[in-house]
């Protein structure tokens, strides 16, 4: 793994601060490069490098430009350091206000990290990153951004660190635009169902929850949804069982009382009487309750005993679907090989959207891995491996994950496009084609797409 910057100073940063310890990570970087990687690069780019850093840390940022856009054109044979240069560059032409400049220079780092990732794997240090960033989201258009599944989790961070400060009102309207920006996002779709269930939208919450369950009939946070969802609507028949697939304990007092209104109005008082007994006491004396115990408790037969509900296995979300702890190992023993526990899929997915090295991406393509197989009759886990494993560019592991499933879902054409690439890259191009084909018609036609397009299937699709 790439270690972190010494931090000798613990006063607050400024501006120029800042610079002068990028510049000299910069310096050191550069003098730390793999031997092979330096005999590559010519003194006279390298040097540009070095004096472009320094000026950029002196607030020289015209002279700053000059001598780092000139090295970037000694670093065409070496892409992570290309990256880092100009991204380099891009922090000047900001510092400069030079929108137009900036744009271009982002251009040339998309396209570098469509054939090389190689803005992922950058060793950069990491306050270089991080400005860069911030003013990607600034000057760059959400809509161009996402076409980039690298830059695109920018706009994903954005968006969901400014959905946790919004009211419960402002942050359902917030998840139905990202909703129809994105439609297959089950995650979206999930705190979706959520936020229409806290505002009392109960079928509402159930249409956003039906492609879900579709994709995932077993997912648990789904299904816990769902049976809130439709103690809301009234359908009491099919929330027969909904404290075995909820944290009862956890749910409003209104869902409560409406959960014990359908046991109750099927005669089913000893159901009823077990879920009184496991609430916890400030719950249990809410005055809607204790009405209905006392109701409950005149028609148990004198002497029974009232078993409680076993307590949860492990916490259930509730007011964040994907805020869970990290998760616990997983016994190779596991007895249901295709069930998966749907919050170690979310943390793992969680952890392949927000990696931002080569160190982490390489850390979520073991992990994914490894729950591929421990799981082998799984789709899901089979799937978010062979997603890892492409956008690290292991191309054979990536087409032995995506090629475990039956067949791909036809609504994910992105599984089909990765699985496409990967057998492409492996010299199988006719198998790939077959595999492109189906899911041409979903597929979003970014530059990369467009290229591999042509490579796979040729001039004529």
């Amino acid at each position: 793994m790439r270690e972190q910057p010494l931090r000798w100073c613990t006063a607050p940063r400024t501006a120029a601060t800042r610079r002068t310890l990028i510049a000299l990570t910069a310096v050191v970087g550069l003098l730390a490069r793999a031997p092979s990687s330096a005999e590559t690069i010519d003194p006279f780019y390298s040097d540009l490098l070095r004096e472009g850093s320094a000026a950029h840390a002196r607030g020289d940022f015209d002279g700053a430009a000059k001598r780092l856009r000139i090295a970037s054109f000694g670093m065409l044979d070496e892409p992570e350091l290309l990256a880092e240069t100009l991204v380099r560059l891009s922090v000047v032409h900001a510092e400069l206000g030079q929108r137009e400049a900036f744009r271009t220079t982002f251009d040339r780092i998309v396209s570098l990290e469509e054939l090389h990732a190689a803005y992922a794997r950058s060793a950069m240090p990491d306050d270089l990153r991080s400005q860069f960033e911030a003013r990607i989201l600034d000057w760059v258009p959400a809509q161009a951004l996402r076409g980039s599944p690298t830059f695109g989790q920018l706009v994903r961070r954005q968006q969901l660190l400014a959905l946790e400060s919004m009211a419960a009102a402002e942050r359902r309207r917030a998840l139905e635009r990202m909703v129809g920006e994105s439609p297959g996002d089950l995650s979206l779709l999930l705190m979706l169902s959520e936020a229409r269930l806290e505002a009392g939208e109960g079928r509402e919450a159930l249409d956003s929850l039906e492609p879900v369950l579709a994709e995932l009939p077993n997912n648990k946070p789904a299904l816990c949804l769902r049976a809130r969802a439709q103690l809301q609507v009234g359908k009491c028949s099919e929330t027969a069982t909904a404290e075995e697939i909820c944290n009862i304990r956890q749910l409003p007092i209104a869902e409560l009382e409406a959960y014990l209104d359908c046991l109750t109005a099927g005669e089913r008082w000893m159901d009823a009487a077990r879920v009184i007994v496991s609430l916890p006491p400030e719950v249990r004396t809410a005055r809607p309750l204790v009405r209905r115990e006392k109701r409950i408790a005149r028609q148990i037969p004198e002497g029974a005993e009232i078993i409680p509900l076993p307590p949860p296995a492990a916490p259930e979300p509730q007011a964040q679907v994907f805020a869970s702890p990290p998760p616990a190992p997983i016994e190779p023993s596991e007895p249901l090989a295709s069930r998966v526990p749907p919050s170690t899929l979310d943390a793992l997915r969680r952890q392949l959207d927000t990696a931002d090295s080569l160190s982490a991406l390489q850390a979520v393509v073991s992990d994914a891995a490894t729950l591929a197989r421990r799981y082998p009759n799984a789709d899901e886990p089979q799937f978010l491996a062979g997603e890892a494993a492409y956008r690290a560019s292991d191309w054979k592991r990536a087409a032995e994950a995506l090629s475990a499933s039956d067949e791909l879902p036809r609504n994910r054409p992105e599984l089909h496009f990765y699985l496409a690439v990967s057998l492409y890259e492996l010299g199988e191009q006719a198998r790939a084609a077959a595999v492109l084909r189906p899911a041409l018609d979903g597929l979003q036609r970014t530059r990369i797409v467009e290229r591999y397009l042509l490579k796979i299937l040729g001039q004529g699709e």
